[in-house]
């Protein structure tokens, strides 16, 4: 049997003034015990009802129409966690994706574990959030991901994944334009131009990488204590698609898609709690 259920998960991290010091709130509708009849990729999988569920807050290699770099490996390694076990689903504040897909984190009934961190601390997957659906988990996940590329396990042991390839410095950012990359570079200059919040990387905003926060998501940056106006001279670390914008671009959409560097693990290591933690 099915039962629908409701979760209430409010998460406090501190990391300091000025650097994202805020609550980190979700509230879910979950589905108990459903059944996973099959894993269709790295990210995605099946209930035995034929509901499709996409992993929150994850992304892995895109196995169709054309496998990339340790989609294979990735999907078998879902299906070793989930395949023909029951799981328990807490389903995002968006709750589906254009797909008609659940967007969920995934909790195996077995021993409470959680999928997403399992996949993240292993290499599998790295962290994908998005504006209208980003986790209170997201702090969390980035420390699991950020261990399996320092210990290069899984995706990150492959050259495509490695620095130069997938993770770029700002300063070569041009010929990744069109894709989704991890680039890592220090501010030259943070200015507010009307309603837009712009980050340059180089002496010139015109050729060199840059990230852009428009007037909405400057609201979500200081509802959750972040001044990125203060990152001049600040190591930081964006994800997101790189556009071909006066050079190349990221459009920055909420907070959890930039880490400020050297990343801050003490906080992260302490927090317990999960979206598969019972206390």
């Amino acid at each position: 049997m099915r039962i629908k259920v409701a979760f209430v998960f409010i998460m406090v991290s501190a990391i300091g003034v000025g650097s994202g010091a805020g609550a980190e709130p979700t509230f879910t509708l979950g589905y108990d015990g459903v059944y996973v009849q099959q894993v269709t990729d790295g990210d995605t999988v099946v209930l035995d009802d034929s509901r499709r569920v996409r992993l929150l807050g994850i992304n892995a290699p895109e196995l169709y129409p054309v496998a990339e770099a340790g989609a294979v490996r990735a999907k078998e390694q879902l299906e070793k966690l989930v395949a023909h076990k029951h799981v328990t689903l807490h389903l995002g504040k968006r709750s589906h994706d254009r797909h008609g897909r659940l967007l969920a984190h995934l909790c195996r009934d077995e021993d409470g574990a959680w999928v997403q961190g399992q996949l993240l601390q292993q290499g599998w997957a790295w962290v994908y959030t998005l504006a209208d659906n980003a986790p209170g988990y997201a702090r969390a996940m980035l420390a699991q991901e950020q261990q399996a590329r320092e210990h290069k396990r899984g995706l990150w042991a492959l050259p495509e994944y490695g620095q130069g390839a997938f993770r770029v410095t700002a300063e070569h950012t041009d010929a990744a334009i069109g894709q989704f990359r991890l680039v890592t570079g220090t501010v030259r200059q943070a200015t507010l131009v009307r309603d837009t919040l712009y980050l340059n990387f180089g002496d010139d905003w015109r050729s060199d990488f840059t990230i852009r926060i428009r007037a909405k998501a400057i609201k979500r940056f200081q509802q959750e204590g972040y001044k990125p106006l203060t990152w001049e001279g600040r190591a930081v670390r964006v994800r997101g698609w790189l556009q071909g914008i006066n050079g190349a671009l990221i459009d920055v959409t909420h907070p959890q898609q930039i880490t400020l560097l050297p990343m801050d693990d003490a906080p992260l290591q302490q927090q317990a709690a999960t979206p598969c933690s019972t206390e």
